[in-house]
């Protein structure tokens, strides 16, 4: 399952519409909204790192599996000089203004003709007026990163930036915060498997004989495949491999969940 977390109901709108997603009635004091496959959540968290942390973990504490993708969703402000509003960013590197460690999500994906750039931020405790140049400034990155990874690890994390002001908030509004959030829904079709990156149909990817694959794992093959082909890892001497030491075939599903978790391993070592 790909698990979304927006701050604000007006950042989660073109989600929700997009892929036709209803309440979930259970999850009360939280909105969390489910797509009718059910590959797809998403948790309004409300602002600022307290409340984004308590979603985190009380959507975590419902169910979790190996293969979920957790994706935080928001705008963020940055100085004039780095980017344009509407700008499109993969955050690789997390910190804090209050001097906690830097935090490094771990990206398996490659977004190379997308314009998603890749951009640093900083989480501050309340909006900044003044912010410093070649980083951007959000509430909530922080405090996703850090509380996600308790319950996985940093390559099932990504935190995606869309610039919203150069710290002038103010003239902000609902539909604002839509359109621009709006713009990451060819990313997330494409990390469910719909399509691919370019927006043209998705390569026809083969998939191991041997292993019992639901619907989640070969969405994250696909992902892996597309990583390894970034690193020109041959996943195919991988697999042989594997099959060699007698990790395939896998006799049954949570067998084929442990290969394929080694494989993993193995593609991003």
């Amino acid at each position: 399952m790909i698990r979304l977390f927006t701050a604000l109901y007006h950042e989660a709108q073109p989600f929700i519409e997009e892929f036709s997603m209803i309440r979930d009635e259970s999850c009360r004091p939280f909105q969390r909204f489910i797509s009718g496959d059910g590959n797809l959540s998403l948790l309004v968290t409300g602002t600022g790192a307290v409340r984004c942390a308590a979603a985190v973990s009380f959507d975590m504490s419902k169910s979790l599996s190996a293969d979920d993708l957790l994706i935080n969703i928001g705008t963020a402000g940055c100085s004039r000089e780095l980017a344009d509003e509407g700008s499109l960013f993969i955050i690789d590197k997390i910190m804090s203004s209050e001097g906690l460690r830097d935090l490094y999500p771990d990206m398996l994906i490659d977004l190379s003709g997308t314009g998603i750039g890749e951009a640093h931020v900083m989480s501050y405790p309340r909006p900044v007026e003044n912010i410093p140049e070649g980083t951007l400034a959000d509430m909530e990155s922080y405090a996703f990163f850090e509380s996600a990874s308790i319950f996985t690890g940093p390559h099932r994390i990504m935190v995606l930036k869309v610039i919203s002001d150069h710290g002038d908030t103010g003239s902000l509004n609902g539909n604002n915060l839509s359109g621009l959030t709006g713009r990451f829904i060819p990313l997330i079709r494409a990390l469910n498997g719909k399509e691919s990156l370019s927006g043209s149909k998705e390569e026809e990817i083969s998939f191991p004989e041997g292993l019992y694959m639901t619907e989640y794992m070969k969405n994250r093959y696909r992902e892996l495949i597309r990583y390894a082909k970034t690193e020109g890892t041959d996943v195919n001497k991988l697999i042989d491999d594997m099959r060699c030491e007698g990790l395939i075939p896998a006799s049954d599903k949570r067998r084929s969940a442990e290969a394929l978790s080694e494989l993993e391993r193995r593609i991003i070592s």
